[in-house]
């Protein structure tokens, strides 16, 4: 059963305002064994165990990505945690473009609709269903843009939102810090933020956490 619901998920970032939602059941005999599993659940308490999450969680990501890669698509990351006492596996995906629709705040989130949320959905779900490695029992796939101020998480990343506004946590000579700026590069190509006008290179490997920031979008309703 396919669900679209409008929603704001409580993922500690603003993400998209829609997920899909698909419930898996996968022919009479995964129907079967997933009824009986949660009925075991409910007498004895049992729920997936961390272990068996985690590996679902890294096997999604390794199938997710070339799933999504024909259809304009990229895995930017993923969850497998219990929410409401069920499995819920959650992707966040991004289009294969340049990111000047991020800017554009008439679409929802970077430029993920609705329906690529859907397809994606689709394409991922027959690849986990056809798939023979143990998985949570009666789990739910979510799909989701990642949001305006979405995390940066690979190097090609912060190439590819130069001259967007990021807050970045870096780890220097064993000591955390929090510089915000525009991301840029440096003459040799290295990464760079720059900060009231000044260039502070840093490298990928330094960085202990990344996202884009809102600050720099204009959400004032455009005029007609």
């Amino acid at each position: 059963l396919l669900h679209l619901q409008h929603s704001l998920l409580r993922s500690g970032f603003m993400p998209a305002l829609f997920f899909v939602d698909f419930q898996m059941v996968s022919g009479n005999k995964n129907k079967f064994n997933s009824q009986r599993e949660s009925k075991k659940r409910e007498d004895s308490g049992l729920a997936p165990s961390k272990t068996l999450l985690k590996t679902f969680q890294e096997r999604a990501a390794e199938l997710a990505g070339p799933a999504l890669a024909p259809l304009g698509l990229e895995l930017v990351f993923v969850q497998c945690l219990i929410e409401g006492g069920r499995p819920v596996l959650r992707l966040f995906i991004d289009r294969l473009s340049d990111a000047a629709s991020v800017l554009d705040t008439t679409a929802l989130a970077s430029g993920v609709s609705l329906d690529d949320c859907a397809e994606a959905s689709r394409a991922v779900d027959a690849i986990l269903e056809a798939d023979d490695q143990a998985q949570p029992d009666g789990y739910v796939l979510e799909v989701s843009s990642p949001g305006l101020n979405r995390p940066l998480l690979k190097e090609s990343d912060y190439r590819r939102f130069v001259g967007r506004l990021a807050k970045i946590k870096l780890r220097r000579e064993g000591k955390a810090s929090v510089i915000k700026g525009c991301l840029a590069t440096m003459e040799d190509g290295s990464l760079a933020l720059k900060v009231e006008g000044e260039l502070i290179p840093f490298a990928f490997d330094e960085v202990i956490s990344a996202r884009l920031s809102l600050d720099d979008i204009d959400f004032t309703p455009k005029s007609r």
